[in-house]
């Protein structure tokens, strides 16, 4: 599914924005959250795995950000972020062009 297809403009967009505005606030996130997963899910499971396992570690290093204190240790936890974060996009984007070549 493509943003600009029809089943997304006209079934998946609309059927989402209802059960969004019909759902009491506190579960709306939820709605986006298991919609934004079936989304990546008709594309291709494996996408969905890369996309759990980055959130996985991007709210993991946020727990780590919080829990300590020290400037030396947050620059170390925001870098493997940002480094796990390009890894990944160079990984799943950029492989192709290098095997290509």
């Amino acid at each position: 599914m493509v943003f600009s297809s029809s089943v997304f403009l006209f079934l998946f967009l609309p059927a989402i924005l209802i059960v969004y505005s019909i759902v009491p606030r506190t579960a709306r996130n939820g709605v986006l959250l298991s919609g934004s997963l079936f989304f990546y899910a008709w594309g291709e499971t494996l996408h969905l795995l890369i996309l759990i396992a980055s959130v996985l570690i991007n709210y993991s290093l946020g727990r780590l950000l919080t829990e300590r204190d020290g400037v030396d240790w947050k620059r170390w936890v925001l870098a493997v972020g940002v480094a796990s974060n390009l890894l990944l996009l160079g990984v799943f984007k950029y492989a192709n062009f290098s095997v290509d070549m």
